[in-house]
């Protein structure tokens, strides 16, 4: 990536306040989630672990917090990412809502 495409991101990312620049230790593990999950996965988990009572889906079954979506992601793919080490293969989870 080149530096000023890293710099769009930055500045991207301070704008939708999932990085705060004032507050080192923030920033690194925003960081960390961001290249270890991606950008959708990580902005989901940044969020999960500082409003986890804040709305982050609302489907026909009714209303999911961050901190409940990320329980319920994580319960899902720990079975699933132990098959895929045994088995010497990657494992991910996708949450998906169905329109009828």
């Amino acid at each position: 990536m080149r530096s000023v495409d890293k710099l769009r991101a930055v500045r991207v990312l301070r704008g939708a306040g999932l990085l705060d620049l004032s507050r080192a230790v923030l920033t690194a593990t925003s960081s960390l989630a961001m290249r270890r999950l991606g950008p959708i996965a990580g902005a989901a988990h940044i969020a999960a672990r500082r409003d986890p009572g804040d709305l982050a889906l609302i489907d026909e079954l009714g209303e999911l917090s961050y901190g409940e979506l990320d329980r319920r992601a994580n319960a899902g793919s720990r079975p699933a990412s132990s098959r895929a080490r045994r088995s010497a293969c990657s494992a991910g989870t996708i949450v998906a809502s169905s329109t009828r």
